[in-house]
């Protein structure tokens, strides 16, 4: 019989820590997307509290986890019992992936043993957590855990280690961004897309100006939203599907009416599949204003500005 419990049990949380496996599924928002399942193996896995579990992403030749994770968030993991008593724990909620330009990622980091293959960290706020029978389950008999990535990681430099994600997991089979390459800005012409190819929008996400970006954050965590924050003056706000942007500039004030927005007190910031063509295409335009040109920022996307006719 399948039960649903309030939060992550000391009892389930110990029964966690005992298996060798488990399984992470995750679909893109589109219907026609490839919805994925990865086996995840090694001590990776770590209770955080009640409603809150983290794991360690090691480097492979897929980045389909990240990119869905990076569009919407929705995530399920499955621990099943392969020895002793049968039983199966599933644990729902909204990730978010914590790649190595985000501040939490040392913090995370101290969590785990040193991994040279470790690409990022996957956090979880739980929002369900359900146990069933698993009488189906076979029986198998642990042997060890495999070596073979570790040993593999450890012949790369980090150099090396870099260059593959940059190749191997930039995007999802679908298109759908995941891992950005760890490079510096001025290497941003060469990690975008060839030119030829016609970009697709991915999403949009609105960008706040606020006077005072460190006592805003604690509004939106107070309703909900999981806040990364980029001092001196960036958060990215996430809910579910929903992602938001505050943006420090000092001595800003609200207007006095909200419908009322002064020039240059929002923003839309829109997310493609292919950053060069979108470039290429704007600016062939005579009337396009571009305010800033193809650069890495220093939470990792590579962007540029452009200002529309009304300013």
């Amino acid at each position: 019989m399948s039960k649903r419990h309030k939060s992550i049990t000391p009892e389930i949380s110990a029964w966690i820590s005992e298996q060798k496996v488990f399984f992470v599924a995750t679909a893109p928002r589109a219907l026609d997307g490839h919805v994925n399942v990865s086996p995840k193996g090694g001590d990776s896995f770590r209770v955080l509290g009640p409603l809150e579990v983290v794991y360690q992403d090691f480097t492979g030749s897929g980045a389909e986890t990240a990119a869905h994770v990076r569009e919407n968030g929705r995530i399920v993991v499955m621990f099943c019992a392969f020895q002793g008593p049968p039983k199966i724990v599933r644990i729902h909620g909204h990730a978010m992936l914590i790649a190595v330009e985000d501040p939490r990622y040392a913090e995370f980091l101290e969590l785990f043993p040193a991994n040279p293959g470790t690409r990022a960290f996957v956090h979880i706020r739980v929002d369900r957590v359900s146990d069933s029978c698993g009488y189906s389950v076979p029986l198998y008999q642990f042997q060890s855990q495999r070596e073979t990535l570790d040993r593999w990681a450890s012949t790369k430099t980090p150099e090396g280690l870099k260059a593959y994600r940059a190749v191997k997991n930039r995007q999802s089979i679908d298109g759908i961004p995941a891992l950005l390459p760890d490079t510096s800005m001025a290497d941003a012409h060469s990690l975008i897309e060839p030119k030829g190819r016609s970009a697709n929008l991915l999403n949009s996400t609105v960008v706040f100006l606020v006077g005072n970006i460190e006592a805003i954050i604690p509004w939106y965590q107070g309703i909900g939203f999981e806040a990364s924050f980029f001092p001196p003056g960036f958060c990215i706000l996430r809910r579910g599907a929903i992602q938001m942007f505050l943006q420090q500039q000092d001595g800003y004030t609200k207007p006095e009416d909200p419908a009322a927005h002064d020039r240059g007190a929002w923003n839309v910031y829109i997310e493609t599949d292919n950053v060069a063509a979108l470039f290429e295409e704007i600016t062939s335009r005579p009337d396009a204003k571009i305010t800033r040109g193809l650069t890495r920022q220093e939470y990792g996307q590579i962007e540029f500005e452009v200002t529309d006719p009304n300013g």
